[in-house]
């Protein structure tokens, strides 16, 4: 997507007291490389094929940030990615490098309280289990367009419109309107101690494909503070409009509670939660019951096997944070993944299919994964992380083929100025 604007910009005394400094004063300049070494083995359920590997990922990012004054700022990035494979297929992590993000941001405009940002940028909203910019993978979600937020007394309220920026590897990116994202996103919330209330209507549109996909989600979240220290996180959404020649409906929840201990040494936090997305009851109707989570953040949320995504599964989790020191960090995981219809497939984190033709008599029991991962903070620009998981292979796995336990291991160090 190209954008010409022109901009005339009006400047006080004091602002142009800051214009007469030099540019290297309105420069800053970041980079950040991150190398991550990872070994997976049985990914697919079947420790009879030799095809156990290994992956090595680094990505790169540079970016300036020009201030024109407090208010008005230009932001450019480019991210080059790459992977190395060894005895398994090279995941599609790769693009040389290329611009990721480009926007002008301006704040309080004309003195009102609206904020803009247009250009190539990241978005997220909510705890971006819908829309996200997802940093685990190589590539980071991008979209081309703008954003235009009202702020006042605690009240919010984004109107945003992006188009989806995919990355090709020996291509310059560029977004198409074919697919697209549009929307509100608005909440409120009176201090960081008092309840957030957000409500959203997202659009999405992709015409790449085979069918043209028009798919509408409305939602709430809830973020509750309760007693004794306890906090609660809710959201629940509905999908609404057409796949073709299907109308579609679906649907999905999040549920968690959690409490920090404090007064208790390495100040544990506890965590239990619960996730559903709903799955397709009959693929031979004229209806889609299958709950997408459109560009959703990956990773953390549903494992850290990437085994899952908020996508026809349900889920009952339980996580323990604890921080030996100020820049350590170590949490310990047991999720129990069930299919939430056997009718329909299991999705991947990055949308893969687990197992094919479905299997609709099937045990839903998919299995359970258990991880423990370390942070730690070396030095303010160097951060350390490494974890272990194990998939334990459910009932699902052993009505459909093969159903051996996998394992994954991983060491990443970033460096970021």
């Amino acid at each position: 997507m190209c954008c010409f604007m022109s901009i005339t910009i009006s400047l006080s005394a004091a602002e142009n007291k800051q214009a007469e400094k030099s540019w290297t004063d309105k420069l800053s300049f970041g980079v950040e490389n991150r190398v991550r070494y990872e070994y997976k083995s049985d990914f697919d359920f079947d420790n009879s094929k030799d095809d156990n590997g290994d992956l090595l990922y680094n990505r790169f990012r540079l970016n300036c940030k020009i201030d024109f004054n407090e208010k008005n700022t230009f932001f450019i990035e480019g991210l080059d990615a790459r992977v190395t494979a060894h005895d398994l297929a090279r995941p599609a992590q790769t693009d040389q490098f290329d611009l990721h993000q480009a926007y002008l941001n301006f704040l309080d405009l004309m003195s009102l309280p609206l904020d803009i940002k247009v250009g190539r940028q990241e978005m997220k909203y909510g705890k971006g289990r819908l829309i996200a910019a997802p940093a685990w993978a190589n590539k980071i979600t991008a979209f081309d367009g703008g954003v235009l937020r009202f702020k006042r007394a605690g009240f919010y309220s984004d109107l945003f419109y992006g188009q989806c920026v995919p990355y090709e590897e020996s291509r310059f990116n560029h977004s198409s309107s074919d697919v697209s994202i549009k929307g509100v996103y608005c909440g409120y919330q009176e201090n960081k101690d008092t309840t957030q209330c957000e409500a959203y209507f997202i659009n999405n549109i992709n015409f790449a494909g085979s069918n043209d996909v028009k798919r509408n989600t409305f939602g709430t979240h809830l973020l509750v503070p309760l007693v004794m220290g306890l906090v609660s996180d809710l959201e629940g959404c509905y999908q609404f409009g057409d796949e073709g020649p299907k109308d579609v409906s679906a649907y999905a929840l999040h549920a968690d509670i959690s409490r920090v201990f404090a007064d208790i040494v390495w100040k544990p936090k506890l965590t239990v939660e619960y996730n559903y997305a709903s799955g397709d009851e009959d693929s031979r109707d004229t209806k889609i019951n299958t709950f997408v989570p459109l560009y959703q953040t990956i990773h953390d949320p549903y494992g850290v096997m990437d085994f899952f995504r908020w996508q026809n599964m349900q889920e009952l989790a339980c996580s323990l944070m604890l921080a030996p020191q100020r820049k350590v960090k170590i949490i310990s995981e047991v999720h129990c993944f069930f299919l939430a219809d056997t009718s329909d497939y299991w999705y991947t984190s990055s949308c893969g299919k687990v197992r094919s033709p479905v299997d609709d008599s099937a045990n839903s029991y998919a299995g359970t994964e258990t991880s423990l991962v370390a942070k730690f903070d070396l030095l303010d620009y160097v951060k350390l992380e490494s974890g272990y998981a194990h998939f334990f292979a459910g009932s699902y796995l052993g009505d459909t083929g093969t159903s051996d336990d996998a394992d994954w291991v991983y060491a990443q160090v970033s460096v970021k100025f």
